[in-house]
């Protein structure tokens, strides 16, 4: 925020100019709302209206919504003239009175709104809502407005407010600063996901925005020493439009790697500009080795053989988002084989309990009906699921054994053979959709599937297999170092 935060909460009373209806009147009989905290006051957002939503909670994971910090910015693109402010108080404050205070002290821009009362007082509806709708003139970057909430005529008479004699402001909510500025403010630098955005997310960045940044999120994934990582990113303005021709600055660290050993990284490029999309991708090689991961010692817990890093791109400009990643390079990623479970749990449309075979009309797997690009449903396809119950690897010595963020699933099927990750059956369509994928009834034909998948494993991964030819199908699965094989026959139509 710039010179609005320099203002003190409370908000000058000044004459407003009434431009329309949209307000209903406050009835003369009508008791004040008795609720003006934070969580009833909002900003209408749309295209190129954006309110701030810093993502606090407590400790427990509580959200924040009386926190004062937690909404108390609009971000409105210069060409749009008009915002509307929200009063939610819920049933047990309809039909009462509320009063809008607006104020631009300072401002050389006009403004109106479409209260018809002079005193800006409205009455809020059945469910206890309210809303005003600003109109600007002769706008001009970082220019703002201030809209506040009050249970009294605060604007004539603030002395008769209830509260007034232990503290004059205590009537009045908010305010919230509505600024305006021009495309392209605001970077955001979101790392690019696409159908796996969970696989490599720490869910406890989304709690921790006032430490890591507002609208920034936390990632990590464990790599081979030597491994060569992309990152891809969409760079986008505070409304969602791409910043095209944009130079980024990818900041790596080097000298501290979680313990004595250096980072070591191949020389390429740090500096790189987003094209047409707002998209940009850098490739980070590390030239560690094995050995010196294991001479790398965590100062916390005293464990070897691994090495960290932090990655975080960033425009050099105030203020700015970005997301931090965070890959861990170990020197084996050879995980205990009795922790890797893989099988079928349903052929054909037909439940395997346990093993991997199921019986059909007294036959034992008998071929499935072969797919097409355009046709291919569960009575058609394998589906297995993999699941690794304990993201070590495999070394013997307690302090040298690494946890695993997300490793690396690879799965390939021989010519002709496709495989999808579908959601698993019992998820919920919210969380299904959230996480980028599908079910496997929503699959209609090869077209949606691929000859191969890599994912990040963070949870049990359901995996739909067909064949468009007729024979045995070869499906391979590679986590880690380890590779499992699995064989399934498909007829013709």
């Amino acid at each position: 925020m710039k010179s609005a935060n320099k203002f003190a909460l409370a908000l000058a009373g000044i004459a407003l100019v009434a431009s329309g209806l949209q307000a209903t009147a406050a009835k003369a009989d009508s008791a004040f709302v008795s609720d003006i905290s934070w969580s009833t006051l909002y900003a209408k957002t749309g295209d190129g209206i954006v309110e701030q939503n810093r993502n606090i909670f407590d400790a427990k994971g509580v959200l924040q919504v009386n926190d004062s910090t937690q909404h108390p910015l609009v971000w409105v693109r210069i060409d749009v003239t008009q915002v509307t402010v929200q009063y939610n108080g819920g049933a047990a404050q309809a039909n009462k009175q509320i009063q809008f205070v607006a104020d631009n002290a300072g401002q050389k821009y006009t403004f109106a709104d479409d209260i018809s009362a002079p005193n800006k007082i409205v009455t809020t509806d059945s469910m206890g809502a309210a809303k005003v709708t600003y109109t600007v003139t002769g706008i001009q970057p970082d220019n703002y407005l201030r809209v506040g909430i009050a249970d009294c005529d605060y604007i004539n008479n603030k002395t008769s407010c209830p509260l007034y004699a232990k503290n004059k402001n205590a009537d009045l909510g908010g305010p919230l600063i509505i600024q305006w500025e021009k495309p392209g403010y605001y970077p955001i630098i979101k790392l690019d996901l696409q159908n796996s955005a969970r696989d490599v997310y720490w869910d406890w960045s989304e709690f921790k925005n006032s430490w890591v940044g507002e609208r920034s999120h936390v990632y990590i994934k464990t790599y081979p020493v030597g491994a060569t990582i992309k990152l891809p990113y969409i760079v986008s303005d505070i409304w969602g439009a791409p910043i095209a021709d944009y130079p980024i600055n990818m900041v790596a660290q080097s000298a501290y790697c979680g313990g004595n050993i250096h980072c070591k990284w191949a020389n390429t490029p740090s500096n790189l500009s987003t094209d047409a999309e707002g998209k940009v991708t850098f490739i980070e090689i590390n030239k560690n080795t094995p050995a010196e991961a294991c001479k790398n010692i965590d100062p916390t817990t005293k464990k070897r053989c691994g090495i960290g890093a932090n990655f975080q791109p960033t425009t050099n400009q105030i203020p700015e988002s970005s997301d931090i990643f965070w890959p861990q390079f170990v020197n084996s990623m050879t995980m205990n084989p009795a922790s890797i479970s893989y099988r079928v749990v349903n052929r054909g449309g037909v439940v395997s309990p346990s093993g991997n075979d199921v019986t059909v009309n007294g036959v034992v797997n008998p071929p499935l009906p072969l797919s097409s690009g355009t046709s291919t449903s569960d009575a058609s396809a394998v589906k297995t699921v993999l699941s690794l119950s304990y993201l070590y690897n495999n070394a013997k010595k307690v302090l040298e054994r690494v946890p695993l963020y997300a490793p690396d699933v690879t799965v390939t099927s021989s010519p002709g053979a496709y495989v999808l990750r579908v959601c698993p059956d019992t998820v919920n369509q919210t969380d299904c959709h959230n996480s980028g994928m599908i079910f496997s009834r929503d699959v209609t034909g090869t077209s949606q599937m691929s000859a191969s998948q890599t994912f990040g494993y963070t949870y049990p991964a359901t995996l739909m297999l067909v064949s468009t030819v007729p024979g045995t199908a070869t499906f391979t699965v590679k986590v880690g170092n380890q590779i499992y094989v699995l064989k399934q026959d498909f007829g013709s139509n």
